[in-house]
């Protein structure tokens, strides 16, 4: 059981850590595909281990809160409306360049499963830690596409805005946006003891 959760909060780490970074540039759309395929395939192993873990321990229990259940039935009634609807595949796999149909929300609700049933021995500090780091790694490679170096097939023109490895400046706005207020909190906790 400790193996197998201690397994499940390196999956959950490398989510966090590999995601942001993640980029291939032989696809059609070498960041948004990459970071989807990615995401899916990691949320399916974690999710695996923690349902192994799950079904063999008595004492974890499923987070059954009114947000859980919630969420369950959005997905439900989601799912119905992707199959009954006029263009079953779109909905489900979502635009070729964004990839966020039905089945990457089915995936996110896994994630969100094993966080909220295993958020003690995950531990906020650590995932906030670990989002900071990735996200001061992603603002280096955004310093370095602007002013340094970025391979070719990747780099923007002098007129285009830093987008990193988000090839969309809002998406990386949005994503430091997070990662500045997760270092504040880590920092304030820091400077109080708590950590």
């Amino acid at each position: 059981s400790r193996k197998i959760t201690s397994l499940v909060r390196v999956g959950v780490g490398l989510i966090f850590v590999l995601i942001p970074l993640a980029f291939y540039p032989e696809f059609l759309y070498p960041f948004t595909t990459a970071k989807v395929i990615l995401f899916q395939v990691l949320v399916e192993i974690v999710f695996s281990l923690w349902l192994i873990n799950f079904l063999t321990h008595e004492h974890l229990e499923l987070p059954l809160t009114r947000v859980t259940a919630a969420l369950f039935m959005l997905l439900i009634v989601l799912s119905a409306t992707a199959f009954l609807g006029l263009n079953a595949e779109k909905s489900l796999w979502g635009l070729m360049d964004r990839g966020t149909g039905v089945v990457l929300l089915w995936h996110l609700f896994a994630l969100f499963l094993v966080m909220t049933s295993l958020r003690q021995e995950i531990g906020f500090a650590w995932f906030a830690s670990l989002n900071v780091a990735t996200g001061t790694a992603v603002s280096v490679l955004g310093v370095l596409q602007r002013f340094v170096w970025w391979p070719s097939s990747l780099a923007v023109s002098p007129f285009e805005r830093t987008s990193a490895t988000f090839s969309n400046a809002p998406f990386l706005a949005g994503y430091l946006l997070f990662i500045v207020f997760l270092g504040v909190w880590l920092a304030r906790e820091s400077k109080n003891g708590a950590l």
